[in-house]
């Protein structure tokens, strides 16, 4: 009610039918709505509901970035929301139950990111009434919105209004927009008062609403206030008054005849806005011979129309002062070209002052200067780009150095790529430290940085990849966020690397002096989310790498050599949900710290074309990728969690009992190379349809089935009706959670569908439907795809009779068809299958 009194129109889904997914209909309310408000209760994460709510909710927040989230923790503690822990944990893994790993680590990333929104308490507050008092001021705030007062006074109905009641109607639904031509004094007046016209479109898309424009002269006021029908609730009057005929011609929506033209004028005005806005101040109101008459002269001519818009330019730059007339030609001349804000943050609380005395920025790549002039002024400099410069010293000397003592302002040093630079003078950190915050020192000759780099409290990114002279790892400063010292000759990771609590990025790629002991010292850096470590080898610079993925507070995702692995691993991923990314790596079989991590859900040998033979794999894992193994030929165990997926595709070399193991097996579907469907699957067809014949007299309200198909490479016509193929989308493979490599280069995808009817006394049941994306085999080899589905039916009211299962499967590809399918009916209790 709150809401509704200022004129705030909430989404409330209590209509939806509630289901494991989120529906299109609440998909788009979250998309178009501009804030989302998330109300936490202790049963909050009993609802798989409100958990893809809120995943969707967050997406929209970080994906769309229009979107403002307000958090409302009603009663619960914010730390339990973040971490799961307490009630709200013990509810939430309640929820967890039968979800996979991924499912699950989006909503705990979603949880964590929502409960880190600064939100309302209600444990803070005596009385809700006003927390939500404040709750609905802070929405109508960020709506930018003050509620309309109640109408002062009424003017009565005039004669005149009996005049124009047919063309309002009252009575039509429909949204309509009235005009009313005539002079000054003659009655048109009924004063209503509209607050932020700008939010017009946002506040009164919903309402039915009665609205008077008085006295318009400028069609940009007409716009403002009501451009178009369609900003108002249905049943909505707009009652304009003005003076001026063409403003209300203008108003109305051009036919169709008039878009090629309005195409033309646009190019004659060269695209400037200045230039649009006089021409269509020109053609308003015209009509469309009008438009034709004026076109050729304006062709031939703009000698008007080009002085109204150099009398406005020249009347804005008139209006400077003798300074703001040189820095505007400065500007002008010098950032052609740059991006807006980035001028902005150069001029910022610049005033008025003139270029180059007091300059802000200070880009010279190439710069042919072997020594920085002694009288270079820094006072004002806050960024200082010098790339593939000449330079061997940024400064003569210490007596010759400038005073850097006022350089208070310069964030940015950026310096790659001057390939002669040998050194920072220690005297620079002394002197310029209060607000450097980036430094980038790639492909310079420096050998060692000085020690007071450690007193740069600001800086939180130093780059000095490709610094092939660098031995010694860098003094940098506790804050330090980003640090990248990849292809350098860093030998030793000093200890007190431990305490740099703030670091996030650490990159070392192809550092191939790096001791054993430095490698367990970067195990014990668990707060590094990111992490990529590589030695290589000093002639070649060829490495293996696998890419490890945990998540423990946050997501974490590090890259090592292969062999490094043992060394570096922390021990948070033995407690932790992990995933291990193996690319091209020459092993013959898995090595045996693998089979000791207790949690690894995730395991991916893309291409590991040596790769001979797996051992009995985890019960923890939930996805298992070999994809282009093609020496693979052997699996030693079994496996046991239903929930798997298991991608062999390509692997051509399995051997019958691998082949016969992975189909036989309970997981939630696998794909591998093979030229028949298994014997384990009772019900076989020829084709891609399979009917099955009951002996109940009802159909059952659950199904649940196993289903294999053998899929084969022979053209085929493209079945594009699939219509009725739209209930569920899965995705095979986790592709979209791979690391971002280039080694990574999936197949081309196809879909294969899936519908399940039941048919009794000839009247048909539509069980349910889904869609499979699967990555394309190579030509000329066999696939079969497994996999279980479950569907339910809401009600049947068929009378009983004979009644039987028609499962109907398509691959939708110009290339792939089925040409066997299998089935196994599972859990389907009171009824007896035959074929």
């Amino acid at each position: 009610r709150e809401f509704k009194s200022r004129g705030i129109v909430p989404f409330i889904d209590n209509e939806i039918k509630r289901g494991e997914s989120v529906g299109p209909e609440l998909f788009r309310a979250i998309r178009e709505s501009k804030i989302a408000i998330v109300l936490l209760s202790k049963n909050y994460s009993s609802s798989s509901w409100c958990l893809n709510e809120l995943v969707e909710i967050m997406r929209c927040r970080d994906e769309i970035g229009r979107q403002t989230v307000l958090t409302v923790f009603y009663p619960v503690d914010p730390s339990d929301v973040r971490k799961q822990t307490g009630d709200f944990g013990k509810a939430f893994d309640k929820t967890c139950v039968g979800k996979t790993e991924e499912v699950k680590q989006r909503w705990r990333r979603a949880l964590m990111d929502v409960a880190n929104i600064l939100g309302e308490d209600s444990r803070n507050w005596d009385r809700e009434a006003d927390m939500i008092v404040k709750i609905a001021k802070h929405v109508s705030d960020v709506l930018n919105y003050t509620p309309s007062r109640d109408f002062d006074d009424y003017v009565g109905l005039r004669p005149h209004i009996t005049k124009i009641n047919s063309l309002l109607c009252p009575e039509s639904g429909d949204v309509r927009m009235i005009g009313i031509l005539g002079p000054p004094g003659i009655g048109k007046t009924t004063d209503i008062e509209i607050h932020h016209l700008g939010a017009v479109q946002e506040r009164l898309k919903d309402h039915n609403v009665l609205v008077i424009l008085d006295g318009v002269d400028q069609l940009e006021q007409l716009n403002a206030m009501a451009k178009e029908t369609q900003w108002f609730g249905y049943g909505s009057r707009i009652i304009i008054t003005t003076q001026d005929q063409r403003l209300l011609s203008a108003h109305v929506p051009p036919h169709d005849g008039f878009k090629k033209l309005a195409m033309e004028f646009t190019q004659l005005a060269g695209e400037l806005p200045l230039g649009l806005r006089v021409m269509g101040s020109y053609l308003r109101g015209m009509s469309l011979g009008e438009w034709e008459d004026a076109l050729p002269r304006l062709r031939t001519g703009l000698d008007g129309e080009i002085g109204e818009i150099e009398r406005t330019l020249r009347f804005s730059y008139d209006a400077l002062s003798y300074r703001d007339k040189a820095l505007f030609l400065h500007i002008a001349c010098l950032f052609h070209g740059f991006r807006a804000d980035h001028v902005k943050q150069w001029l910022a609380n610049s005033g008025l002052n003139c270029l180059p005395r007091k300059l802000r920025l200070l880009r010279w790549d190439y710069c042919p200067l072997r020594v920085w002039p002694s009288t270079f002024s820094t006072k004002f400099l806050v960024e200082l780009i010098m790339r593939g410069s000449k330079f061997e010293k940024l400064w003569e000397g210490i007596q010759e150095l400038p005073n850097l003592s006022n350089a208070t302002n310069l964030e940015s040093f950026l310096l790659s790529f001057c390939t002669s630079l040998l050194e920072i003078p220690s005297s620079v950190g002394n002197e310029i430290t209060t607000n450097i915050q980036e430094l980038n020192l790639s492909s310079t000759a420096i050998e060692e940085m000085p020690s007071s780099l450690r007193l740069w409290s600001c800086l939180y990114k130093l780059e000095m990849q490709r610094c092939r002279s660098l031995k010694v790892f860098p003094p940098v400063p506790e804050g330090i966020e980003e640090l990248d010292l990849s292809d350098t000759l860093i030998e030793e990771v000093p200890p007190w690397i431990e305490n740099l609590s703030q670091l996030r990025h650490l990159a070392m790629f192809r550092c191939w002096k790096l001791d054993n002991v430095s490698l367990s010292r970067i195990s014990k850096m668990v707060g590094v989310s990111c992490m990529h470590i590589t030695r290589g080898d000093k002639d070649t610079s060829r490495y293996v790498e696998v890419n490890i993925r945990w998540f423990s507070d946050f997501l974490n995702q590090w890259t090592l050599q292969t062999d490094m692995l043992q060394i570096c691993l922390p021990e948070t991923v033995y407690i932790s949900p992990l995933s291990l990314f193996f690319i091209r790596n020459d092993f013959k079989t898995i090595p045996d710290y693998i089979k000791q991590l207790p949690q690894l859900k995730q395991l991916s040998l893309y291409e590991c074309r040596s790769l001979v033979s797996l051992p009995q794999p985890q019960d923890s894992l939930s996805s298992l990728d070999a994809e282009n193994c093609v020496s693979l030929e052997t699996i030693d165990g079994s496996f046991h969690n239903p929930d798997i997926r298991l991608n062999f595709l390509n692997c051509v070399k399995l051997n019958h009992e691998a082949r016969e193991l992975i189909q036989t097996s309970v997981c939630k579907h696998a794909l591998l190379p093979a030229g028949e469907v298994s014997r384990h699957f009772i019900h076989r067809a020829t084709g891609g349809s399979i009917t099955i014949h009951l002996k109940e007299r009802h159909l059952p309200m659950f199904l649940k089935f196993k289903a294999c198909l053998l899929m084969i490479d022979d053209e085929g016509d493209v079945d594009e009706e699939d219509d009725d193929y739209d209930e569920e989308v899965i995705f095979y493979g986790d592709y979209d959670t791979y690391p971002h490599s280039d080694h990574y280069r999936k197949q081309d995808t196809m879909r294969l569908s899936c519908r399940v009817d039941g048919k009794q006394n000839g009247v048909t049941t539509r069980y349910g439907s889904s869609v499979h994306i699967l990555p394309t085999p190579r030509a000329f080899t066999d696939h079969i795809f497994v996999f279980e589905a479950s569907f339910s039916l809401d009600e049947c009211n068929n009378p009983e009779g004979e009644s039987e299962f028609v499962f109907d499967f398509k691959v939708h590809d110009y290339f792939w068809v089925i040409k066997e399918c299998g089935l196994q009916l599972l859990e389907l209790p009171h009824v007896h299958e035959d074929d």
